[in-house]
């Protein structure tokens, strides 16, 4: 294994302006070897007992046209059997070489972070895709297919749509949807630490819903609880903001961004990563145990309309002016609607009457499929599923109760 540095002497007051003294004030410090054997012709220090070998040759400077054309400048190679040895002897031998006047020092070969890096990457990846694979299990069970726009922010958004090239195989070819898999480290953290409030910050505030939950509220924590968190809230709460998952996500980024940049690690950085990534998987695994008997709240489901409705209104100035513009509708008007389309159809099929019923009178898709989902919980509605006759695939239908 080797570490291989340059060192440069811009400002002239490096004292060892040859191979051999350099060797010989390498020699001087006692924390560096135990049993050191210098060789001034190759220019080498041996260490049998730390199976250590460090070389130095000069580095040519006279034909610089800029800077600091006729500094002294020196390459230390660095080859050790063990890498925590080496490990250890990398950074007192830079701190030495900086202390004894060289100004200008860089890494040409580091051997010990490019075998710890490829050691902990594998473990990192998998923890990545995870994370990954939990945001899509939670919001497209529980928001639907648009979830990214009520849980992401703009920005981060149009970075994914300007990433589309970034794969060949799956993306660019239009295999699969880019929608997690080209978010940025950073931005899917915040989906877990950040933008979990955003159903909170959607509550109606309507006064008298407001009073109505008051009065209906049985005790402080279950009026807190509709009125102020909800579910959406509370599970996000329990599941990572109590377990420092926004602080854990902070201190893998740096090691994530070490790995993509070709970073310096250490020994103790590689063991940090690695039980990084097996804290924040267990969160995962806890916060999956809990994914199946996750249910939004009333409150949440009030809060999805309102977010949902904001999104419809936005799309209501469409860019092109032959685009159609559609809007909201509202619980008293799409109750209206499904009494009408019942008194002149055998059976109201949900899609049908969303799409072709709904939406032909320029009622948006979305907002109206949020909506209905409300009103079967509120027990307003109820939707059956059946096969229809002659067909092999299942019906749904909406009825008033």
């Amino acid at each position: 294994m080797i570490f291989e540095i340059l060192c440069l002497d811009s400002a002239e007051t490096v004292r060892s302006r040859t191979v051999r003294t350099l060797l010989y004030a390498l020699m001087a410090n006692d924390n560096f070897f135990d049993s050191p054997k210098m060789d001034e012709a190759k220019g080498t220090i041996c260490d049998d007992n730390k199976k250590l070998q460090l070389q130095i040759t000069q580095f040519p400077t006279d034909k610089m046209l800029t800077g600091a054309r006729y500094s002294v400048a020196f390459t230390l190679s660095v080859k050790c059997e063990d890498i925590s040895t080496l490990d250890k002897f990398r950074v007192s031998l830079v701190d030495y070489i900086k202390s004894i006047g060289f100004s200008n020092i860089r890494i040409l070969l580091d051997e010990v972070s490019a075998h710890l890096a490829a050691s902990i990457y594998p473990r990192l990846y998998a923890l990545e895709n995870q994370v990954r694979t939990f945001i899509i299990n939670f919001f497209l069970k529980n928001l639907g297919t648009n979830w990214t726009r009520l849980a992401m922010a703009g920005d981060t958004l149009e970075k994914i749509k300007k990433r589309k090239k970034n794969d060949r195989i799956f993306i660019e070819t239009n295999r699969v949807d880019s929608d997690v898999s080209l978010i940025d480290f950073d931005d899917l953290g915040k989906i877990l630490y950040s933008e979990n409030s955003i159903l909170s910050s959607k509550k109606a505030d309507n006064v008298a819903v407001l009073i109505e939950k008051i009065s209906s509220a049985t005790s402080l924590e279950d009026l807190k609880s509709e009125v102020l968190e909800g579910n959406f809230y509370k599970y996000f709460k329990d599941c990572f903001t109590q377990k420092d998952f926004q602080n854990k996500w902070f201190s893998l980024y740096y090691y994530r961004n070490k790995l993509a940049h070709n970073g310096s690690f250490s020994q103790e950085e590689a063991d940090d990563c690695v039980s990084l990534c097996d804290s924040i998987s267990a969160i995962i695994d806890s916060a999956y145990e809990k994914l199946d008997t996750f249910k939004l709240s009333t409150s949440d489901q009030e809060a999805l309309m309102v977010a949902v409705n904001e999104i419809a209104s936005e799309m209501q100035n469409p860019e092109s002016p032959s685009e159609k513009r559609y809007e909201s509708v509202t619980e008293s008007i799409l109750l209206d609607e499904l009494k009408q389309a019942a008194e002149v159809l055998p059976f109201v099929g949900l899609r049908y009457f969303v799409v072709d019923w709904l939406g032909q009178k320029g009622y948006d898709y979305d907002s109206s499929f949020t909506l209905i989902n409300y009103l079967e919980d509120k027990q307003t509605i109820k939707l059956n599923r059946f096969v229809t006759p002659g067909t092999d695939y299942p019906t749904t239908t909406i009825e008033l109760l």
